[in-house]
């Protein structure tokens, strides 16, 4: 079962954010279609919370999609030349 990696951002209570990796995505969505299994169990299973289960899978049906949008960037700014 793949691990889920700390980052280094803290959550209120003090204890570390979990990044879920794109391959644990792909065998909850696997899972979830190919089974009858319910969030619950999901998340039980892969250990992780059931919102993150939950979030998965309603992203997966709403816009067909796994992996997580790539978060904006800043775009360079150009200097002006006086």
């Amino acid at each position: 079962m793949p691990k889920i990696s700390s980052t280094k951002r803290i959550t209120k209570s003090g204890k570390p954010y979990k990044k879920t990796t794109p391959e644990l995505r792909q065998l909850i969505v696997d899972k979830w279609k190919s089974t009858n299994v319910s969030k619950t169990e999901l998340s039980r299973l892969f250990e992780v919370a059931y919102t993150t289960v939950d979030s998965i899978l309603k992203t997966f049906d709403r816009e067909g999609r796994i992996e997580k949008k790539k978060t904006g960037t800043s775009k360079p700014t150009s200097q002006k030349v006086n």
